[in-house]
């Protein structure tokens, strides 16, 4: 079993329905409602249309897993991808009542409460502006928000940052482009100050230097 799912092998398949052996319950089947959710995974994370009958889902002799305590409850399931991890604290007196790191261990050992390291994001980004600051910009200051190709000595392949929406402003006042979280803003700023400077100067805030990359990916807090 994995994270509590039960394995089950598809012994007949019609055409809006399938017949599945489930361990540890015996013969069930499933109808049409529990298994038309399914989609066929496509390339750059996309997924393929709805199907029209059980055989674009399933096949004879598939091993699949499953759900439920009991033949009616039964639901066809994915074992996920993603892992997450949850702490949950009693309200009353801030004890931890319960840490789960991840899905499930046997498949995965790492522990996403004790192990894993939370990337700020644009959370990090205040960081860079008052090194900026420091070194003479104001939020008056103007900076490009367009484009970038960083191409510089000893880098394997060339980077090019993007805005989540690829949308960009031109030239932008450091107060709005922190207020709008404009990646390349942040990237040409840590440029203009230098990185070495940056990264020296944010474990001012406590920043363990060996948790932040030496290079312009520290300005949209790609950590270590």
């Amino acid at each position: 079993m994995i994270g509590g799912l039960r394995p089950a092998i598809v012994e007949k398949v019609d055409a809006k329905t399938a017949k599945i052996y489930v361990r540890d319950m015996g013969e069930v089947t499933l109808p049409w409602e529990k298994l038309s959710w399914a989609r066929r995974e496509l390339p750059d994370e996309k997924v393929d249309r709805a199907p029209a009958q059980a055989s674009e889902i399933l096949t004879r002799g598939d091993v699949i897993y499953t759900v439920g305590r009991t033949a009616q409850s039964v639901m066809f399931v994915q074992v996920p991808e993603a892992q997450s991890a949850l702490v949950s604290v009693d309200p009353k007196d801030g004890a931890v009542v319960a840490l789960v790191g991840g899905f499930d261990y046997f498949q995965s050992k790492f522990n996403r409460v004790t192990q894993a390291r939370r990337q700020p994001g644009s959370g990090f980004k205040p960081f860079v502006y008052a090194a900026a600051f420091d070194k003479g910009f104001t939020p008056a200051s103007i900076v490009l928000d367009a484009p970038i190709v960083i191409d510089e000595a000893g880098m394997e392949q060339a980077w090019r940052p993007k805005e989540s929406e690829n949308r960009f402003a031109g030239p932008v006042r450091l107060r709005d482009a922190l207020v709008h979280s404009r990646n390349l803003v942040s990237v040409r700023l840590m440029r203009a100050i230098g990185g070495e400077y940056t990264w020296n100067y944010v474990t001012r805030f406590g920043f363990d230097k060996a948790q932040l990359p030496n290079d312009l990916t520290l300005a949209l807090a790609r950590l270590n």
